[in-house]
């Protein structure tokens, strides 16, 4: 009986993943996790150029964003996209559609590294919808204690300028990849590859 649910399980992720309207949804989470790193890379830059030390990461952009001219509007769509995008991993979790379906530790650790990513992301989502819809969030950003630990050092400053850059700039690479014509060779590629494993295990 378990094995059974397992196996449409995967066979419902499979179908997922051949949707080309899902796909879409896949690429459009990529640009709503590249526009959340972009914010977060942004807002410690900017809280650093003001000396401001309420440094956060994506509890304190949403956060921000409710309190916004169109915020509400701006968190529903990001968690749609978010939401997309944990969908995306869970399929990479359970499907495993990059890979041969090796057995080998890394492979195992990288799956469940996409289970983990698939409900972080759910969370921030969850966040992000109930700010939308005007419900309250009780947030605790282990981001903005770390930076506090930082700033205790001559370093810190200069340590945290150095990572927003960086989130920064893989914000950018997100939204560059959710285009179509850059991801669409990826998941093309996973596509097939799942679907040529699923019928050589029904041919068995």
């Amino acid at each position: 009986m378990n094995l059974s649910r397992l196996w449409n399980f995967r066979a419902g992720l499979t179908r997922l993943l051949a949707n080309p309207w899902m796909r879409q949804w896949f690429r459009l989470g990529h640009g709503a996790k590249g526009f959340l790193y972009g914010l977060v890379g942004l807002f410690i830059l900017k809280n650093l150029r003001f000396e401001d030390q309420q440094v956060g990461g994506t509890d304190l952009v949403i956060s921000t964003l409710d309190n916004r001219l169109f915020g509400n509007i701006i968190l529903i769509f990001l968690a749609l996209g978010l939401l997309g995008y944990s969908l995306w991993r869970l399929i990479q979790a359970g499907l495993d559609p990059a890979h041969s379906g090796d057995k080998n530790l890394r492979h195992v650790a990288q799956r469940i590294g996409y289970g983990i990513s698939c409900l972080t992301y759910l969370g921030v989502a969850y966040s992000a919808t109930r700010l939308g819809i005007g419900l309250a969030v009780d947030f605790d950003d282990s981001v903005e204690d770390l930076a506090s630990f930082f700033f205790e050092y001559t370093f810190g400053p200069w340590l945290l300028l150095a990572v927003s850059a960086g989130v920064f700039l893989v914000g950018c690479l997100y939204i560059y990849g959710a285009i179509p014509k850059v991801l669409s060779a990826t998941f093309n590629l996973s596509l097939m590859t799942q679907l040529r494993r699923e019928l050589s295990s029904l041919a068995r």
